[in-house]
């Protein structure tokens, strides 16, 4: 079967549930009252094995069945494992939220590539012995060990550090071949010194992460930084990656970028929810598609220079600045001006290939003198939008998208007779979900 649910059962009246997914059969064992050890023989082809909440029985002389390579623990589960003899082909490892056992001593099978450690484990890896064959380590929230002497695994390419996380790893080495690295919420240590994997693509600072990083020597190859809620650090001095793609600030980043040298290759930059300084003066790296102001900017655009083949534009929600005189990108696809914008619209000339626009819920202007795009395909008004819809450039010919709040709703009715022929408009309205 391709899907659904059967009944599989074994001596002593265990009952569990089994399902069919694309030929790889998956036993959730339901049956909390009955020892697994009593089990001597399973149904043919069983790939996942999966226990549910409150399973916390003796592994040790488990006869796993044949072939098994996914194998998940729901909460509840919090025996010892360094007596366990594993399959040998087991690939994925889930231990569960309680788990929290010493595993210096387990013996992880050789195939293993994901091992997640649940959310209460805490006790130190060196020691360890953990498979070569490793690729993915999760921690979840309570783990915090020193790992400067940890034998990392050589094919590890992804570590995640739960909540918790806050030791120093300027002195630790990490896997050669790591391309992703998560900090976790509570680390918060000098990170200038850290001698990171040169294959590092990702990196991720947590919630309370605040410590300069205008020393720090990154890999080459890193696309993707991104800072937690409390970093607000000067970015002047700092040599970023050349090969960076994209960067996120947290919601306290409110420092100048006047002095920041963008890599050229960047193509994504969001600032933080506290951002609110000028744009005047700012180097924008020419290969950026996508701008994110966050939620407190509110300087003027006029007189500001973004790069020509910016393609997405998000104004702030505080944003509420004249734009007739902005000089728009002309590469720009889809701009949002934010929740609280209402300056009047008429006179400003958009992008010619602008493809969707999105006021926000306090506009309510008159734009029956807009000269809209060609090519939009997606309006959105908010829900203060009572104006009228006609003018010499209304509807734009290849609109199908067109978003109304509840007060335009109450007050008018599209009139599908103003509608050029050939236009396909939808009129969209949920009620209580105005923007």
């Amino acid at each position: 079967m391709q899907g659904g649910a059967s009944t599989w059962d074994e001596k002593g009246g265990i009952c569990v549930r089994l399902a069919r997914y694309q030929r790889v059969l998956h036993v959730v064992w339901a049956a909390l009252g009955v020892s697994i050890q009593r089990i001597v023989s399973w149904p043919g082809g069983v790939r996942r094995l999966t226990f549910l909440e409150g399973f916390n029985q003796d592994l040790r002389w488990v006869l796993w069945p044949e072939g098994l390579r996914e194998l998940t623990f729901r909460e509840g589960f919090n025996h010892p494992i360094e007596d366990v003899v594993f399959p040998k082909g087991l690939e994925r490892l889930s231990l569960g939220a309680d788990f929290n056992q010493d595993i210096q001593n387990a013996s992880f099978p050789p195939a293993l590539t994901f091992l997640s450690l649940g959310a209460s484990f805490n006790h130190p890896l060196e020691g360890a012995e953990l498979p070569k064959s490793l690729q993915r380590l999760v921690w979840g929230q309570l783990f915090d060990q020193p790992f400067e002497r940890v034998r990392w695994p050589p094919a590890l390419q992804s570590i995640a550090f739960g909540d918790a996380f806050n030791n120093p790893v300027e002195q630790a080495e990490f896997p050669a071949r790591v391309q992703s690295l998560q900090l976790g919420k509570a680390f918060d240590q000098q990170v200038e010194r850290v001698a990171w994997p040169q294959r590092l693509e990702s990196l991720s600072f947590g919630h309370d992460f605040n410590h300069p990083v205008a020393g720090m020597s990154w890999p080459e190859g890193v696309k993707e930084v991104s800072f937690g809620y409390s970093f607000d650090k000067p970015l002047s001095g700092v040599r970023w990656p050349p090969h960076l793609e994209s960067v996120i600030f947290g919601f306290r980043f409110n420092k100048s970028l006047d002095n920041v040298t963008w890599p050229a290759l960047c193509r994504s930059i969001h600032l933080g929810e506290s951002f609110n300084l000028p744009l005047h003066g700012i180097s924008w790296p020419q290969g950026m598609l996508e701008l994110d102001l966050g939620d407190d900017f509110n300087h003027p655009l006029e007189g500001i220079t973004l790069p020509a083949g910016l393609e997405r534009l998000y104004l702030s929600v505080f944003f509420n600045q004249p734009v007739v005189a902005v000089k728009w990108p002309e590469g720009l696809l889809e701009l949002d001006f934010g929740l609280n914008f209402n300056m009047p619209i008429e006179g400003t000339s958009f992008p010619r290939g602008l493809q969707s626009v999105c006021f926000g819920r306090c506009f309510n202007q008159d734009v029956t003198r807009v000269s809209w795009p060609e090519e939009l395909t997606r309006i959105a008004f908010g829900r203060a939008f009572v104006g009228a819809l006609e003018g010499d450039s209304w509807p734009p010919p290849k609109l199908e998208v067109l978003d109304l709040g509840s007060k335009f709703h109450a007050k008018h009715r599209i009139d599908e007779s103003n509608l050029r022929q050939g236009c396909q408009v939808f009129y969209l309205y949920v009620p209580g979900s105005d923007y």
